[in-house]
Order: C-alpha cells, then sequence, then structure tokens
C-alpha cells in the first residue's frame, strides 16, 4: 500500500489555512497514471481504469475492490462534488459527463470539453 496526503479546499479552490494531512492507503494495482478520486465522506478510493470505474473500500485492514460503472467510452479525467454525491467524468472523445453516485444516473453535459475544472460554485 501507499499513502499520499489529503486536505481540503475552500469554496474558491484555495487550500484552507487549517488543514488535517490524512494518509490514505492506497492498493498496490492502483496505476497513479489513471484517474481517480477519493470520497472523504465514504471514505472510498474511485479509480478510472480505461472504461471501467471500480470502488476500493477499507474493510477491516484489507482493501475490498468492486467495479461498479462500466461504459462505452474510455475516462479521461474524473472530479467529484462529495456534498451532492455527483461525479463528473471527461471521456477521450470530448464529452463531459455527469454521474449521480447514489442513483447511477448519468447525464451527458457538454461535448467538445476540452479539459474542465469542477468549482462548487459554478460549472
Amino acid at each position: 500500500m501507499r499513502d499520499f496526503f489529503l486536505y481540503e479546499l475552500d469554496y474558491l479552490g484555495n487550500p484552507l489555512p487549517k488543514f488535517e494531512t490524512r494518509n490514505i492507503a492506497i492498493p498496490n494495482d492502483i496505476d497513479r497514471m489513471f484517474p481517480m478520486f477519493y470520497d472523504i465522506v465514504n471514505r472510498y478510493i474511485y479509480y478510472g481504469d480505461i472504461n471501467i470505474i471500480s470502488v476500493y473500500q477499507q474493510i477491516d485492514d484489507k482493501m475490498d475492490k468492486t467495479e461498479q460503472f462500466r461504459f462505452e467510452f474510455y475516462v479521461s479525467s474524473i472530479s467529484v462534488d462529495h456534498y451532492m454525491n455527483l461525479s463528473f467524468i471527461l471521456d477521450a472523445n470530448e464529452n463531459l459527463w455527469a454521474l449521480c453516485l447514489w442513483t447511477r444516473f448519468i447525464r451527458l453535459l457538454a461535448r467538445n470539453v476540452t479539459d474542465f475544472e469542477y468549482s462548487l460554485n459554478n460549472l
């Protein structure tokens, strides 16, 4: 397992002045070149590997992997809104998708998107 530190940003995207660093165990089979995000509420690691998004959940001392979503497109980038349980996915065909993590509903938001940055204030 590898560790990385996590800190929260304020609503403008700036680091909070007083933050706690947390070590999060990352399984060895996760390649950091592929997109992933950490759900700070449920403590899940969502990992995008080509066209599959897998979820790693820590149970006791081991990590349990579950394939949650399989798409017909390749995942290029992932972002998350922890409070609304939404994931934003940019695919290799430059389409931006919104995925509800509770209901598994997916919707195409925009086409011809080359890059995006999610902010709680606007999209």
